[in-house]
């Protein structure tokens, strides 16, 4: 019989092995609950870690996308692309992640023209305002021209400069603003001091990006170079390199007033989003610096001579080269004398456009775009109360040949001896129009009417008005294409109902040219879209690259389906550079942004030849209709005004330099569709400019060295040169100043 001390000592024993057990329990417990902690916190930092480093690289993804969407497209459509893609989330297939792209512009484009009536100018950034940039005072370089402004208002993503001197003239909506700034006195930028001082008077440094930025330096309006930053310190640009020669030796004195650009520049912010509205949901944000500027920029480049003050300006002169003389009056320029065109008993009157005096630097102009030139030209012609006349525009002068562009209405006399209508009476010239300039028996075919208060006895009779394109040549003038003028173009008018046959050249009429010079080249299987003004072009054959060249002027059209890739015609380029021993052949494929846009249709010549092709414009002060509604067709009468420039605020017309940009709003011009050619003359074969482009290879440009020829003048034929007057004389040029062949990689922060 086991006694109760028995049980007494077992119990005792039962209950430390159950104490035991629970401690047991207890720690393998907390053990586990550690090793799960620890467990988990492991397997979440690993999980965590793997979403960082994934949205790290969907944050990539979409700096790769935006500059794919970026990257093959025209400059015209990269702003509207940019503004497209910012603030905005893209999400991948499977739901796999997503990003989100922000860019934020340092440069702006104009909303609204100011047109010579505020001092406020509104433009916006195309996309969000860059954080951090605050604007003051300082400057901004519009077209051709660089400006101060005095305060920047900013709201969102607008920003409203103010002018510190009066309005802002007349400045198209849509039109590219950068930022300018100017050194802080003279200074020598070198390899060895690579830095640029920039103003602390105003503001102006702090419109540069802090990294990475690009700019140009400029000597004149027509030659500047390009150069890269790596950082900005203040208001001290570091790590000055030029962008063509990164590595390379250089030297360059600036001053206080030289222009120094900001290239286009966005510095672009992707986030990537890895498990996004989840307890896991990662984000990495990655800040891109980015220069984006045109590999080749231009500057259009456009002098306006309205002819005020008593004396002749420096445009026109009047030095080497004047024929007859000329002053300044009525805020015109007005013709008063003439001289001999030679034993013909005509007369004229010329004076050169003094070029070099402005900032149309020709030489610049045609050195940057490979030894070619090419211009528009416009000037408005009055010629006071006469029934003939003579006047205006010469282009390609040597001061011994030229073309010409005039407005002419020529004078007969009969004879009565051989009854037979002369324009040389005695040896004497009767109207002092030189004879070979006028397609006679085109303006005088018919039966014309004579000049009623003349008869019987002298007896004389006048042309039809017209447009005459003419050259002189190795001596010799010669008349090369006319339109014939009727009261329908509103160029001409007759002063009385009775006296239709003495149609008056209307008061203040515009005429304008279009010179291309360019290496032509013929192509087919054009599209999806057409080429246009400034695109880059890269020839390829295969995987090899031929060359390179620039589409300077609208292509000139044989077909225009580009929608089904079966556009052909002719483009004219310029800054053509061929791989060493590589010639263009048919077939080879004519790329934009590495896409295929049309196919060489025929090789060029060898060598290959600079040709001369010549568009022609006219118009008059008023609209027609008046009020409207107008149209896109350059080709009819219906168009806008060109008034006489009277204030800051109005701008003279151009024609586009597209024609697929043509509308009813920019159609100020009528394009000349000639009525006849001279023998060996014909105009080149278009589906849209019709019977209109006239092609020589006459009178180009030298091949190489200084260009110092004339080039341009103002110019009357006949006794009634001194009723001439010229007002609104303008050019406008395209500046290239060579390519730019390397620019900074982004930098990522």
């Amino acid at each position: 019989m086991i006694g109760s001390d028995y049980y007494k000592s077992n119990a005792g024993q039962n209950g430390t092995v159950l104490l035991g057990l629970i401690i047991t329990m207890i720690v393998l417990s907390v053990l586990g609950a550690a090793m799960f902690s620890f467990f988990s916190t492991t397997l979440m930092s690993q999980i965590m870690g793997n979403n960082t480093m994934k949205a790290y690289y969907l944050a990539e993804s979409g700096y790769r996308y935006a500059m794919g969407e970026i990257g093959n497209i025209s400059e015209s459509a990269k702003d509207a692309k940019l503004e497209s893609i910012h603030n905005k989330d893209y999400t991948l297939s499977g739901d796999d992640g997503k990003f989100h792209i922000g860019i934020y512009p340092y440069y702006y484009k104009t909303t609204a023209n100011p047109g010579g009536a505020t001092p406020i100018l509104n433009t916006k950034v195309s996309g969000g305002f860059p954080s951090g940039m605050i604007l003051t005072t300082g400057w901004l370089k519009i077209e051709n021209v660089v400006y101060q402004y005095s305060n920047a208002a900013r709201s969102n993503d607008e920003v409203a400069f103010t002018n510190a001197s009066g309005n802002w003239p007349s400045i198209d909506s849509g039109t590219t603003v950068l930022s300018v700034s100017h050194p802080d006195g003279p200074q020598t930028v070198s390899n060895d001091s690579n830095t640029i001082n920039l103003e602390t008077s105003t503001g102006s440094a702090n419109a540069f990006p802090a990294l990475n930025g690009s700019f140009r330096i400029y000597e004149s309006h027509t030659k500047w170079s390009y150069w890269t930053y790596k950082r900005r310190n203040g208001s001290l640009l570091e790590g000055i390199a030029s962008a063509n020669n990164p590595g390379g030796i250089f030297s360059i004195d600036i001053g206080a007033s030289t222009d120094i650009v900001l290239d286009k520049f966005i510095k672009m912010t992707s986030t990537g989003i890895v498990e996004p509205d989840s307890l896991l949901e990662t984000k990495r944000e990655v800040t891109y610096h980015i220069p984006i500027p045109e590999t080749m920029p231009t500057e259009k480049v456009e002098v306006l001579e309205r002819f005020e003050g008593s004396e002749l300006p420096g445009s026109f002169s009047g030095a080497s080269g004047e024929v007859g003389s000329h002053e300044i009056s009525g805020g015109a320029l007005h013709v008063t004398s003439t001289e001999p065109v030679g034993p013909s008993g005509g007369v004229w009157s010329r004076i050169y456009f003094d070029w070099d005096n402005t900032i149309a630097n020709l030489n610049d102009i045609w050195e940057g775009s490979g030894c070619l030139l090419g211009y528009d030209l416009q000037v408005k012609i009055r010629v006071d109360n006469q029934p003939y006349y003579m006047a205006g525009m010469s282009f390609r002068e040597t001061g011994s040949e030229n073309y010409g562009i005039s407005y002419i209405r020529a004078k007969q006399r009969y004879s009565y001896n051989d009854d037979t209508w002369l324009n040389v009476f005695n040896g004497i010239d009767v109207d002092g129009i030189e004879n070979n300039i006028v397609p006679i028996s085109a303006l005088f075919d018919g039966n014309l009417e004579t000049d009623p208060k003349a008869f019987p006895n002298p007896r004389f009779r006048y042309s039809k008005p017209a447009i005459v394109l003419w050259q002189k040549k190795d001596g010799v003038y010669a008349w090369l294409a006319y339109k014939i003028l009727t009261a329908n173009d509103y160029i001409v008018f007759a002063p009385d109902p009775g006296e239709s046959e003495k149609l008056r050249l209307t008061e203040w009429s515009n005429l304008q040219v279009r010179l291309t010079e360019a290496y032509p080249l013929e192509f087919k299987g054009g599209g999806p879209s057409t080429f246009l003004y400034g695109d880059m072009i890269t020839i390829m054959r295969g995987a090899t690259q031929v060359g390179t060249a620039r589409v300077n002027g609208t292509p000139i059209l044989t077909a225009d389906n580009w929608a089904v890739n079966s556009a052909a015609g002719t483009l004219t380029l310029s800054n053509v550079e061929l791989e060493d021993g590589m010639s263009i052949l048919l077939n080879d494929e004519l790329k934009i942004y590495g896409i295929t846009r049309a196919r060489v249709a025929v090789a060029p010549s060898d060598p290959w030849t600079k040709t001369n092709f010549i568009r022609v414009y006219y118009g008059d002060v008023d609209e027609h209709p008046v009020g409207g509604p107008f149209n896109d067709n350059q080709l009819d009468n219906t168009r806008g005004s060109n008034p006489r420039i009277t204030d800051s605020g109005q701008a003279v017309h151009w024609p586009v330099d597209n024609i697929s940009e043509l509308s009813a709003d920019n159609d100020y011009m009528t394009l000349v569709q000639w009525t006849g050619f001279n023998t060996g003359i014909s105009a080149e074969i278009s589906t849209v400019e019709p019977d209109a482009i006239v092609r020589t290879g006459a009178l180009t440009t030298p091949e190489s060295g200084t260009f110092d020829q004339p080039e341009i003048a103002l110019h009357t034929f006949g006794n009634t040169s001194t009723s001439v007057y010229f007002d609104d004389f303008a050019i406008q040029a395209e500046a290239v100043s060579g390519s730019r062949s390397g620019i900074l990689p982004p930098v990522q922060e």
